[in-house]
């Protein structure tokens, strides 16, 4: 006699057996009391505890350092425009919060928005300028970030702020024909020109000062040039992350410059007849006949 499958029980159980089974009317009833208590709870909490003490206020909510630029206060700004009550039991602050700091163009990036004991925590990027596009013989100067977006200067509110980042130690960026697709505020100048630009600048920033390097030249069909105030010329090549094979790292081109400066002394005392050649990671000196007597003044001269 075959032996019956183990399984052939259930084909001999109706609905009827399934649905009055007492675990299932166990398991029915629970379900019922577990919605019965959220829903208690989600009408009459607020009788049940005081909703109020759990309101946040500016102290209650931590962010990471705002450049000293930003001088509007974001944690003001969350309480503002948040369009959920700005409770710590509410369920969509966090995600209100986030989407408020992100509408606002001076944040690059909401990293992270937790809520904690008593507190909202925020970690934010900010958008950083790292240079200034000058067009106008100079006397327009656009800020950008490393992403090449155009920068404004007011943040929320309409608060004058900009003119507090010192512009003077700032590096520029001078491309032929920047202002001719020159973009709206907040918005990527679409010049891969002034993109790449952009990049070399971040990466020029924390030595800029030292080196006396000051300027980012980008002739047409030519490789990025870096000078100083007086006209002294560096010959960069590709920006850093996109260089041939062949060709120095970003690093390796620093470090050129920077033993240059060691063995030879500073850029300003250089001959302006030549050039420093950085591109093999050794700098190479090239005689430049066509600028060797322009200096910052006149130096849209020769770029435009």
């Amino acid at each position: 006699m075959a032996r019956k499958k183990e399984s052939d029980w259930f084909d001999n159980i109706s609905f009827r057996q399934i649905l009055l089974h007492p675990g299932v009317w166990f398991l029915a009833a629970t379900c019922l009391m577990i919605g019965i208590a959220i829903n208690f709870w989600e009408t009459k909490r607020a009788d049940l505890i005081d909703v109020g003490q759990y309101d946040i206020t500016a102290d209650q909510i931590t962010i990471n350092q705002q450049p000293s630029w930003l001088t509007t206060d974001l944690r003001e700004l969350i309480l503002d425009e948040i369009q959920t009550p700005g409770n710590l039991l509410n369920e969509h602050l966090v995600a209100d919060t986030a989407r408020v700091l992100q509408a606002n163009p001076w944040i690059e990036k909401v990293q992270r928005v937790e809520k904690g004991a008593g507190e909202l925590s925020v970690d934010l990027a900010y958008r950083l300028p790292v240079a200034l596009v000058d067009f106008h013989h100079g006397k327009s100067k656009v800020p950008v970030d490393r992403s090449a977006v155009a920068m404004g200067s007011a943040v929320a509110k309409d608060e004058k702020v900009f003119g507090s980042i010192p512009q003077e130690s700032m590096m520029h960026i001078s491309v032929p024909s920047a202002e001719s697709n020159r973009p709206e505020t907040w918005q990527v100048w679409n010049d891969t020109r002034i993109q790449a630009a952009a990049k070399l600048c971040e990466y020029l920033n924390a030595n800029a000062a030292n080196l006396e390097l000051f300027r980012v030249v980008c002739w047409p069909n030519a490789p990025f040039e870096v000078w100083t105030r007086d006209g002294v010329k560096v010959i960069w090549g590709a920006v850093p992350g996109t260089q041939a094979v062949d060709e120095a790292t970003a690093a390796e081109k620093l470090q050129a410059i920077q033993e240059f400066v060691v063995k030879q002394g500073p850029l300003s005392q250089m001959d302006r007849r030549k050039k420093i050649d950085v591109r093999t990671g050794t700098p190479i000196l090239v005689v430049d006949v066509r600028t060797a007597n322009l200096d910052d003044s006149n130096i849209f001269d020769e770029l435009n």
